[in-house]
């Protein structure tokens, strides 16, 4: 589905950081793939949902992460005010991941938690 999740607004998302994939085509044949070799099988698998082939091994960026995180959460009854939080976060430039949940409040409304985390220098 391409890799979206809680580092997608720092980092894009999963599927810009494969460099090369290795897939077992729809005729059992073993390929290996990149945007040089193969692309056209390349671009089709990265997000493919196992239509274009299975994918059995990937070679992806990675990326440094602290030996530390703080996870900060907070929890809103108030939806505009949960969405400006989730943007300042984001825009603020010291967090590493940041999510955001809506959940059933059990009397019929919602709740809406934005969770967020950041290494030791954000502090």
């Amino acid at each position: 589905m391409g890799g979206i999740g809680s580092q997608t607004f720092r980092w894009g998302p999963q599927v810009d950081h494969v460099l090369a994939l290795q897939v077992v085509t729809g005729r059992g044949t073993l390929v290996t793939c990149s945007r040089r070799e193969r692309p056209d099988l390349f671009h089709a698998v990265r997000a493919g949902l196992g239509q274009f082939g299975i994918i059995v091994r990937a070679r992806v960026r990675l990326i440094e992460t602290p030996p530390h995180a703080r996870l900060y959460q907070a929890l809103y009854h108030d939806l505009a005010a949960f969405l400006a939080d989730l943007e300042h976060v984001i825009d603020d430039g010291r967090f590493d991941t940041v999510q955001g949940f809506a959940v059933p409040d059990g009397a019929g409304s919602w709740q809406f938690l934005c969770r967020h985390s950041a290494g030791p220098q954000a502090s």
